[in-house]
């Protein structure tokens, strides 16, 4: 007869191919829905990930609702997007500020950042250029 121990073990130790498949990861919901074009719902997915690892790894975090803004950008909602951008940017900056690392961590947080706010920008300036009246002659 096994031990507890020995059966605990088995329980914790999962494949590849079972982490890769598993229905209950957010990250990975979220990647097969957007394959499948479900932009919305990968969006909510991606969230809910960020949600899950905020505590955990900010950097996943914020690159859960870079994703999740990337999902809403591609179907025209660019406020919500333009609001996950900032929020990704700012998860980011905490990310950079906290961290011990090596100089080309950092510099790959600082590029995220950047990205991050410059999308945001990008997408607010749309919006301005949208909503301005034209004028007949």
């Amino acid at each position: 007869m096994k031990s507890l121990t020995q059966q605990t073990r088995k329980i914790e130790k999962r494949t590849w191919v079972e982490k890769v498949t598993d229905d209950t990861n957010s990250w990975l919901l979220a990647r097969n829905l957007l394959r499948e074009g479900h932009f919305e719902d990968a969006a909510q997915q991606y969230l809910e990930d960020a949600s899950e690892q905020k505590e955990k790894n900010v950097l996943r975090a914020a690159l859960s609702i870079s994703a999740a803004a990337r999902c809403l950008a591609s179907i025209g909602k660019t406020q919500e997007s333009s609001d996950l951008f900032l929020k990704a940017g700012m998860l980011y900056e905490s990310a950079r500020e906290s961290e011990n690392s090596d100089q080309s961590y950092t510099d790959w947080i600082s590029e995220r950042i950047f990205y991050c706010q410059r999308r945001a920008s990008h997408q607010e300036n749309e919006k301005l250029s949208v909503e301005k009246p034209t004028v007949e002659k």
